[in-house]
């Protein structure tokens, strides 16, 4: 989780508006983050 935490946060210092980390061990988690079911940091 931690390299994931890195990575937003450069992307986030990098210009990307909005990172959404997805739960894996749920059915279609793509789908669900995208529906505002994941973790979002702006």
């Amino acid at each position: 989780m931690k390299k994931k935490v890195l990575g937003a946060s450069e992307a986030l210092a990098l210009g990307v508006r909005q990172v959404i980390f997805a739960d894996g061990r749920v059915e279609q988690p793509l789908q669900r983050a995208l529906e505002g079911k994941g973790t979002v940091i702006e």
